[in-house]
C-alpha cells in the first residue's frame, strides 16, 4: 500500500484497524500520510505484522502534535512485530513507532 493519504485528523494513511483482529504479512507500507500512524493506525486491537516493511511513511498535524510516522498504537493494543524493517518514518514525536495506552 503506497502513497496514500488519510484527511484532516485522519488516522492510518494505509491501514486503520480498530476494535479487531489483523495480521500483516509480507506487505510494503510505504510513503503514506496521516495527522497519526502515517503508515498504520491500530485501536484496541491484537495486531501481527510479519516480514513487512513500514517506511517513509509522515504524520503531521498541523495544530496539534503528530505521532507514529510509520505505526500509531492506542488504547491497549497488542502489536507484535516479526522479522520486519519500520524506517525512514517522521512525525513530530515518535517518528517510527508510538503506543500510548
Amino acid at each position: 500500500m503506497n502513497n496514500n493519504h488519510s484527511h484532516y485528523s485522519g488516522r492510518g494513511g494505509a491501514i486503520g484497524i480498530q476494535s479487531g483482529c489483523a495480521t500483516i504479512l509480507r506487505s510494503s507500507i510505504v510513503a503514506n500520510h496521516a495527522s497519526y500512524g502515517g503508515g498504520i493506525s491500530i485501536s484496541n486491537s491484537d495486531v501481527s505484522i510479519q516480514e513487512s516493511t513500514v517506511a517513509n511513511n509522515i504524520a503531521f498535524a498541523a495544530y496539534y502534535a503528530s505521532h507514529g510516522g510509520g505505526i500509531d498504537a492506542l488504547e491497549h493494543s497488542n502489536v507484535r512485530i516479526v522479522n520486519s524493517t519500520i524506517t525512514g518514518n517522521a512525525a513530530r514525536t515518535s517518528s517510527d513507532y508510538h503506543r500510548f495506552d
